[in-house]
């Protein structure tokens, strides 16, 4: 499953479900990329998350083994070497404090956590066949 989740709303009882949630999505295995930052701000959001945090499988890292590449990749390149086609990465600088989110942004968002599942499985593949990657 993927994940997309407003955590900007104000209100008591849409922080209780939402701290309920987020506990829930990271109880289980959870895919990420360059989730340093995020962790850090999902931590402040929620502390008691922090300990499931570093369950997160970065794909980066792995990404950037398989590619061989001396700097860290971004998602757009990484998917366009690794699976054969480029996100849309207009959205990325638009403005994500706005709400709603255009739909626009939330495809955008919508698209970046599903492809880290064919990453994934792209990445494993590689390492798979190539152990000393």
């Amino acid at each position: 499953a993927c994940w997309v989740v407003d955590v900007t709303v104000e209100g008591e009882e849409y922080q209780a479900a939402l701290k309920g949630l987020l506990e829930s999505i990271f109880g289980a295995p959870v895919l990420g990329w360059s989730f340093k930052s995020d962790a850090a701000r999902l931590s402040l959001l929620h502390p008691p998350l922090a300990p499931l945090l570093k369950n997160v499988v970065d794909l980066q890292p792995r990404a950037q083994a398989g590619l061989g590449a001396h700097q860290s990749p971004g998602l757009g390149v990484t998917t366009g070497l690794l699976l054969g086609f480029f996100l849309d990465k207009t959205q990325q600088q638009s403005d994500w404090d706005r709400r709603p989110l255009a739909r626009e942004q939330f495809v955008y968002a919508v698209s970046d956590a599903r492809v880290l599942l064919d990453l994934a499985a792209r990445t494993s593949t590689e390492a798979r066949r190539n152990p000393a990657a």
